[in-house]
């Protein structure tokens, strides 16, 4: 018999990211449109009627759909943030570089 590894000895794989598809364009539709009355939380038995999924199929599809949107979103934001680090280094060389020299002696004699 072949052992088998320890869940915490298994190396755990890196998930690629994840393109969304007009199917989940819906999904987010009708949990918008399917909003309560006071608007904070999602009807998960209508939407799942309206994908023909049981409600706890709709709702973990929404935790795992807002879950991966909202590591894109932060990775996005990491990115525009060092960005912005970046052009903010760059533009201080540029600042430090550019010294205003002295006038030359026959400058100032005119002066």
């Amino acid at each position: 018999m072949i052992p088998t590894p320890s869940p915490s000895k298994v190396a755990k794989r890196k998930s690629t990211p994840r393109k969304e598809t007009a199917d989940d364009v819906r999904f987010i539709w009708l949990c918008i449109k399917n909003l309560t009355k006071n608007g904070n939380n999602i009807d998960y038995k209508a939407v799942g009627a309206a994908c023909g999924v049981k409600y706890e199929r709709a709702r973990s599809r929404w935790v795992k759909l807002n879950a991966a949107l909202q590591e894109q979103e932060d990775n996005f934001a990491a990115d525009q943030s060092s960005d912005w680090t970046a052009n903010q280094d760059s533009q201080d060389k540029k600042k430090k570089t550019s010294v205003v020299q002295a006038p030359k002696k026959e400058e100032q004699e005119e002066i």
